[in-house]
């Protein structure tokens, strides 16, 4: 498994749809940790792909932008402050 931290831009109306996009690519296994801010399990095998499918969701001609970076496993690359519970337990969870 892959775990990759994806952050976007869209409108709210095109929200629902990259939101469904993610569910899609990690099948299920996100957490969503922010507003547009996601940690994805996938078998995807680089951040490129999970890029590439993630970007046909985004209305590019809307300036909308997409980041998506590899998190490596077994260490813990991540710190937060006043996140929810269920996000920081999910993160803890996958560390």
């Amino acid at each position: 498994m892959s775990y990759f931290a994806i952050i976007f831009e869209t409108d709210e109306a095109n929200y629902g749809r990259v939101e469904d996009a993610i569910h899609t690519v990690s099948k299920g296994k996100c957490q969503k940790i922010l507003h547009n801010f996601w940690v994805v399990d996938t078998l995807y095998p680089d951040a490129k792909k999970v890029r590439d499918y993630i970007k046909n969701y985004l209305k590019l001609d809307f300036d909308d932008k997409v980041f998506v970076t590899a998190i490596k496993e077994g260490e813990s690359p991540w710190a937060s402050w006043g996140l929810e519970k269920t996000a920081v337990d999910w993160l803890t969870s996958k560390a």
